[in-house]
């Protein structure tokens, strides 16, 4: 008997060779595709004045490796027949992954709103979300404001995850 046909979890062994090689080409191709993109992005973002496309560059730096690794989770696990647990379990990881990292993409678009409704004009590098840093804005008013947003975007995805967690959500 070849050793690939042996079966772990019902599945060949060759079964899970190709959901491992599709789990770590998946992760490398995102990770490879965030940075070049963000490259490109960054310096067409550098010969404009729009800056849309500065918040883009912001969002996709703010993309963390781990919420990368989670959908690449997910897709190897397309490759095989897993338990129903196992499978709940990396849905259940990449919804609040998910969430985390909107709410890291909603503080990038806080910040630069902030930045440019209130304060010096946003350049890419400017916004310091990734340690929960606020940027420096005029006046403690803004700075309120910034905590208002945050505070509802954080409670709105917060409520989102757990009804997509299958926990009811009522008024």
């Amino acid at each position: 008997m070849n050793w690939l046909e042996l079966e772990y979890l019902g599945n060949p062994l060759a079964l899970w060779a190709v959901a491992a090689a599709a789990t770590v080409l998946t992760f490398v191709g995102l990770e490879g595709g965030k940075g070049f993109v963000s490259r490109r992005l960054a310096r067409l973002a550098g010969r404009t004045d729009n800056e849309v496309d500065d918040i883009a560059v912001l969002m996709l730096r703010a993309t963390k490796a781990i919420t990368l690794a989670v959908v690449a989770l997910y897709v190897g696990a397309l490759f095989v027949a897993v338990p129903p647990q196992a499978d709940r379990l990396v849905a259940l990881a990449l919804t609040v992954l998910l969430t985390i990292q909107g709410g890291l993409w909603g503080n990038v678009v806080i910040s630069a709103w902030l930045a440019k409704r209130f304060g010096p004009g946003l350049a890419v590098g400017d916004v310091a979300g990734e340690a929960g840093q606020a940027m420096t804005v005029r006046g403690t008013g803004y700075g309120a404001l910034g905590f208002i947003a945050r505070l509802i975007l954080w409670s709105v995805l917060l409520l989102m995850a757990l009804d997509n967690l299958g926990i009811e959500v009522k008024t």
